[in-house]
């Protein structure tokens, strides 16, 4: 993107079309150009000395960073995605009437559950079928008998 484009709405300078007039006579022409082909004291070192009076590195500084959050793209960190998603998602419930009890608002996205129990207590045979054609969640029990004895 070319900086002339953007001139409309930097505030970051005083005269932001004379800033970006000086920045293409030292070749910095683009957004791009401003942010990764020098750093803004070394552009500044481009400049010729009568132009260098007229723009400060604080400026040359502000600029960039002024640009950065003008043409950045706006994010969500992974917690905020989840959050989005299990808004615009219903819950799953298991359908053991005593787990759907357990669990509350059933399960969303995201979470893990954990199901133990002794072996042969039907944690695979009643929860897993009924679970299984689900798109909304996923639900994996343990078989593995627990071998632990009661602490000493």
């Amino acid at each position: 993107m070319r900086l002339l484009t953007l001139v409309g709405l930097v505030t970051s300078v005083p005269d932001p079309k004379h800033t970006v007039s000086l920045l293409r006579s030292a070749g910095i022409i683009t957004a791009a150009d401003l942010l990764f082909s020098a750093t803004p004291h070394a552009i500044w070192s481009l400049l010729a000395t009568q132009e260098r009076a007229t723009l400060s590195i604080a400026q040359l500084e502000a600029l960039r960073d002024e640009v950065i959050s003008i043409i950045a793209v706006p994010s969500q960190d992974g917690n905020e995605q989840l959050l989005l998603e299990s808004l615009s998602v219903s819950p799953a419930f298991v359908g053991v009437h005593a787990l759907d009890e357990a669990l509350c608002t059933g399960l969303l996205p995201g979470e893990i559950v954990e199901i133990t129990g002794p072996t042969g207590c039907g944690k695979t045979v009643r929860i897993f079928p009924d679970f299984l054609g689900s798109t909304k969640c996923c639900l994996a029990a343990s078989c593995v008998a627990n071998r632990f004895t009661s602490p000493v």
